[in-house]
């Protein structure tokens, strides 16, 4: 199964493998998401008050756990991700956590499309 830092496919290659992602978020199958961010992220994102805030963007952000952690930080995040079910979830986990996540779904091999 292609992971998500593979070179990304185009044409008919990118659809089915768009299909495949969604039928795999249908399912609840998410083996390339995580459910914690990596510390050295965390630590990037600088959780002390007087740390530099800035924007970020996510790119295949799935369910929107790393945008999540970067806006409880008070970055401005959007996210982006090709799988509507995927948007769907983080936009509901963002909800959620009452948070300001902009979450777009999108290819984000053709972003000037």
């Amino acid at each position: 199964m292609p992971g998500p830092h593979d070179v990304p496919p185009h044409g008919r290659a990118a659809a089915r493998q768009q299909r495949l992602y969604a039928l795999l978020y249908h399912f609840g199958v998410r083996p390339w998401e995580i459910d914690a961010t990596p510390s050295v992220l965390v630590a990037r994102l600088g959780t002390s008050p007087a740390a530099r805030r800035g924007a970020a963007l996510d790119l295949g952000c799935g369910s929107g756990t790393h945008a999540l952690c970067a806006a409880r930080n008070g970055w401005r995040v959007v996210g982006i991700d090709f799988v509507p079910r995927a948007i769907a979830r983080a936009r509901a986990r963002a909800a959620a956590a009452q948070v300001d996540v902009r979450f777009l779904v999108g290819d984000v091999t053709r972003l000037s499309k």
